[in-house]
């Protein structure tokens, strides 16, 4: 798990990257796509740590 937070975060800080380098090139579609895609990089980080935490309250609750 822990190399799952380590590889979103690294992609999350190059996929941010870019999207200042088409902000600044005024590039809009792959900007949006850029957004996109990290969008959907949130939505796993967030299923990531709401599957750690409810494996967490289960082993607790046994």
């Amino acid at each position: 798990m822990r190399n799952n937070w380590l590889l979103y975060s690294i992609s999350f800080l190059i996929l941010l990257l870019l999207i200042k380098q088409t902000i600044d090139n005024k590039h809009l579609i792959l900007t949006y796509l850029l957004l996109f895609l990290l969008f959907i990089q949130l939505v796993g980080i967030s299923a990531c740590f709401y599957k750690k935490k409810y494996k967490k309250i289960k082993r607790k609750s046994r």
